[in-house]
């Protein structure tokens, strides 16, 4: 338990899918100068990814329930779609490692939103919980 409380805990998640963003957006630019068709997916991915979490980021410092509720449905779109294509990669193109990192990577995109999802329920009423 570490005693951080949902608005902490969504500031940071912002902040950590920012930076985690515009790395792997690096990451499938240059995968793709490498003539690795594969990355023009997660390109793709990256470059929502990105205004998702300005998006968030921007709910969260303005209180706005609405934005944080079109993030989290947003990035649970993403999750799927990461899942989907870490799928794809693993069985079409036999990259296990990139197919894990992407499955991964839309695990953790459910786990944030179910954070997030949390604190914006803290607006409709209910007490804030400490995590």
């Amino acid at each position: 338990m570490c005693s951080i409380s949902l608005r902490d805990g969504s500031l940071m998640i912002a902040i950590i899918m920012i930076v985690v963003s515009i790395l792997r957006l690096v990451f499938a630019v240059t995968s793709i100068c490498y003539d690795r068709n594969e990355a023009w997916f997660a390109l793709l991915v990256e470059i929502i990814n990105i205004p998702l979490a300005f998006l968030l980021l921007i709910a969260i410092l303005k209180e706005k329930v609405k934005l944080l509720c079109a993030w989290v449905t947003n990035t649970l779109v993403v999750a799927l779609a990461n899942f989907a294509y870490g799928c794809l990669i693993i069985v079409a193109v036999a990259n296990v490692s990139d197919g894990v990192a992407s499955i991964s990577m839309a695990v953790v995109q459910v786990c944030f939103a179910v954070v997030v999802r949390s604190f914006a329920l803290t607006y409709h009423g209910g007490p804030e919980i400490i995590v």
